[in-house]
């Protein structure tokens, strides 16, 4: 995850392709960021296709690089961003913990074998 900025600012870590560091720009809320991202980079929509995360996480050697849609963007953008929340893996001994409840019920069910009960 991305380390935070003062007062709470985001950077924009996309790495353009035809650039050699990220864009680098600030911004105080996180919808200003993705409309950022979406006006000037592009990534984010309603268009059904795939795209490929070129965020470049500091301290990396790469861009993210994992395929996801357009239109779920902005939940992947979180998983770079970190969040305060979390939901920690509840079976004995594994230690995993996610930023979205939907994504641990799909470790759970994944990687255990097991559902977990309704909230």
């Amino acid at each position: 995850t991305d380390p935070p900025l003062k007062g709470g600012e985001l950077e924009c870590r996309w790495l353009p392709k035809e650039n050699t560091a990220p864009c680098g720009k600030i911004f105080p809320s996180r919808k200003d960021l993705i409309d950022h991202l979406n006006r000037e980079h592009g990534v984010n929509g309603a268009a059904k296709r795939d795209i490929i995360c070129r965020w470049f996480p500091p301290g990396a050697s790469k861009t993210c690089g994992h395929s996801i849609r357009r239109s779920g963007f902005s939940r992947h953008l979180d998983v770079h961003r970190g969040s305060d929340v979390r939901f920690p893996c509840p079976l004995p001994g594994c230690g995993r913990s996610y930023s979205r409840r939907d994504v641990l019920n799909s470790h759970v069910k994944s990687r255990h074998g097991e559902h977990l009960a309704p909230r």
